[in-house]
């Protein structure tokens, strides 16, 4: 989390190179007619919008990397002490439902959003201080932005229905096993309860974590 953290503070800062460029070349380019300038300040913003898209490619797989080894590590821990500690006919909602909505949570982009959203309105101010065009064309950006993400959310709805299909036949598992523990217990079959738990609980995993997860079994 503290890389993530890092790399998003790198992300928000070097996202301010594109209007500092714009300055530069009216500024130094327009004003001398140097070339030599003009490629070297371009030289110099692509290479950091490219380190900027980098560390929110390594932040996204951060994020997902550690949403699935977070679910991965809790999962037969309290799977086990549900079976060993549940009183008979006990249905109540499981601690595991509970898990699954928390990786769901960390490998969604909410994280980021939350994390970027403070440096929203700083960006937006040194727009302002710079040029008031800059801070009108940021906040139309921010626009667009929010409606990319209603349309990205629709897009990928089939992708979650999906999700959500594998969750629910996870979730019949795991109440199965929970509702007749004593029975697990009576047969010995808390490991294989947990492994075949796990099993079909990978399936429910995001689409966007199952690159990750394979990773992580390597």
């Amino acid at each position: 989390m503290v890389w993530i953290v890092c790399f998003s503070v790198s992300v928000n800062l070097l996202l301010l190179v594109v209007p500092f460029y714009s300055i530069e070349v009216f500024d130094r380019v327009l004003s001398s007619g140097s070339v030599e300038t003009l490629v070297g300040l371009t030289v110099i913003a692509v290479g950091a919008l490219a380190f900027s898209a980098a560390f929110d490619t390594f932040r996204n797989r951060l994020l997902s990397r550690f949403a699935v080894g977070f679910e991965h590590c809790l999962a037969p821990i309290i799977l086990e002490g549900s079976i060993t500690g549940a009183a008979p006919g006990d249905c109540r909602q499981h601690d595991l439902v509970k898990l699954r909505e928390l990786r769901s949570f960390l490998s969604s982009g909410t994280v980021t959003s939350l994390i970027d959203a403070p440096f929203l309105p700083v960006f937006i101010l040194i727009l302002f201080f710079l040029h008031p065009w800059y801070g009108v064309i940021a906040l139309i950006g921010v626009g667009v932005l929010l409606a990319m993400g209603v349309a990205s959310h629709w897009i990928a709805r089939g992708e979650i229905a999906q999700a959500s299909q594998a969750a629910l036949k996870t979730q019949a598992l795991l109440d199965g096993i929970v509702r007749h523990s004593s029975v697990v217990r009576a047969m010995g079959w808390t490991r294989g309860a947990i492994r075949a738990f796990m099993s079909l609980n990978d399936e429910a995993l995001s689409p966007g974590g199952a690159g990750q997860r394979t990773h992580l079994h390597d």
